[in-house]
């Protein structure tokens, strides 16, 4: 029996065709279902199907994207597809990932056992002209898989008693796709390659699975020299193909049985790709440690206040201060590619649209740094998008921060002046300034004679006094000068004044 698995992402659709099919007459058995491309993907690498039924259209990979991830590490798998409507263009894109079949929706029973008989023929044909060394390869690897998956595989105990001679066993997967899309000859040079540095050496076996070539190495590498060595080996032999690659390996095991769990351990370093980086084979010891961001990290909002402050003031150890801080955070909010990404670009913006209503001048710097919003989503590792976000907006700061070199107090007082309608509070400015916030209010009492936040409520007092005279509006006037709440604004006006905004407006109309 061949085996088939289905891929929609209608459950109906996958349990119809289960049930209205009959698959064992023709010479197949249904070893599994999935739901999406990505869950397809996985299942393909712990079934071995030979033969895939798939939707063309489905959220996340479709069908095409899959085939084509498949085809990287199986030329033989064949594909039916599936389609609700005639795609043509589809169609002429699944031909060169050589499809067996293109049905419509509904699904007509006869036309897939037409499909189903046809495809079993050419089975048998290729069945028959497999080579001993070819059919031999193809036995290793199904073992690999099943030891991976932790299935057993029947009728390979000579395989198994060779591999059970190792002292231990380690996975090393290594992905070669990383920033861009690697065809199916690349991926197969790339593999026959590595194949001839370990499997000729008898110090590995070459497999793959989901879009990884992975190694099961039976000399443990744990860090250090060793560690360094075999990826100077991995980057020589792939030299010339122009890849870029990520390695990671597992735990070191001393049983054949347990190689399931130094896959697991690469796997899920494989999932911190982004923000591990590095030319070097990566361990558990790499491995991130989550942290708890709801006592450690500022909001979004907060870390763009701040980095907002240090650009206006053109403070670069602020504006590095803040990057250092935001990246802490960030991390610990979602440590996965597309949410950092996401998350940057957002803190970004914000920063940047916030600088651009300053005025005309900052808004002219601004626009020359806008399009770091887009390059934040070409970087493949997390330490290229810090580098690029660190150059870029310092160059901003040294723009636009024309006091950036003045005596810290000088250059508080003018940034109070400058934004005495923003929500200012000591305790961030003093984060910007590197200073303790006490001690910076100290400094600020004994070098102006007042306390920051009475400093502030004067040069607000003295605005609104201007804009009153003007025939402003209470409420308008409170607003414009930083205070959200008009009571709060009457009990400082008159504190200050001595009468309140209105009397105040009724005597300068007079």
């Amino acid at each position: 029996m061949y085996k088939v698995l289905i891929v929609d992402d209608e459950p109906m659709i996958r349990q119809g065709l289960k049930a209205i099919i009959p698959w064992e007459e023709y010479g197949f058995t249904v070893v599994g279902d999935a739901k999406n491309g990505r869950e397809a993907l996985e299942r393909h690498g712990e079934l071995a199907p030979e033969l895939l039924v798939v939707d063309i259209r489905m959220p996340g990979m479709d069908g095409l994207q899959l085939i084509e991830e498949i085809r990287k590490v199986d030329e033989r798998c064949r594909f039916i597809i599936l389609s609700g409507y005639a795609d043509f263009t589809y169609a002429k894109t699944a031909l060169k990932f050589r499809i067996d079949g293109y049905i419509l929706k509904p699904v007509d029973e006869a036309e897939v056992v037409e499909h189903l008989q046809r495809v079993h023929i050419l089975l048998q044909k290729e069945a028959a002209q497999i080579q001993p060394g070819q059919a031999a390869a193809e036995r290793q690897e199904a073992l690999i898989h099943s030891l991976l998956h932790n299935r057993q595989l029947e009728g390979e105990e000579l395989l198994q008693s060779q591999l059970s001679e190792w002292k231990s066993y380690q996975v090393l997967l290594i992905d070669i796709t990383i920033g861009y899309k690697v065809e199916p000859k690349q991926y197969s040079e790339a593999r026959r390659r590595l194949e001839k540095l370990f499997e000729g050496n008898h110090s590995g076996i070459v497999f793959s699975v989901e879009s990884w070539i992975g190694i099961l190495l039976k000399q443990p590498v744990n860090g250090g020299e060793s560690s360094e060595e075999l990826y100077r080996q991995i980057k020589q032999q792939l030299a010339g193909l122009q890849l870029i690659c990520f390695a990671a390996a597992g735990q070191t095991v001393k049983q054949l049985a347990k190689t399931a769990d130094s896959f697991i351990g690469a796997a899920q370093l494989m999932k911190h790709k982004f923000l591990l980086g590095g030319e070097q084979i990566h361990t558990l010891r790499d491995m991130p440690v989550p942290t708890d961001s709801s006592e450690t990290c500022d909001s979004l909002d907060a870390l763009a206040e701040k980095l907002y402050y240090a650009l206006d003031i053109g403070r670069k150890s602020g504006v590095e201060q803040v990057l250092e801080q935001a990246g802490k955070a960030l991390i610990s909010y979602d440590g996965s590619e597309h949410d950092m990404k996401t998350n940057w670009t957002q803190l970004i913006s914000l920063v940047l649209g916030k600088l651009s209503s300053r005025n005309n001048e900052i808004y002219t710097a601004v626009q020359g740094c806008m399009s770091l919003t887009a390059d934040i989503h070409k970087h493949h590792t997390y330490a290229g998008l810090l580098l690029e976000t660190r150059s870029r907006l310092l160059k901003l700061a040294e723009r636009i921060g024309g006091a950036g070199n003045e005596p810290v107090l000088k250059q508080l007082i003018d940034f109070v002046h400058n934004h005495y309608s923003e929500n200012l509070k000591l305790e961030t400015l003093a984060d910007v300034f590197s200073y303790n916030s006490g001690y910076l209010g100290k400094m600020f009492l004994k070098y102006t004679g007042e306390s920051f936040h009475t400093y502030l409520d004067k040069i607000r007092i003295e605005k609104a006094t201007e804009l009153l005279g003007q025939g402003m509006k209470v409420h308008q006037v409170a607003e414009r000068i930083g205070y959200a709440n008009v009571d709060y604004f009457h009990r400082k006006f008159k504190r200050y004044v001595g009468v309140s905004p209105s009397s105040y407006k009724g005597k300068s109309v007079k």
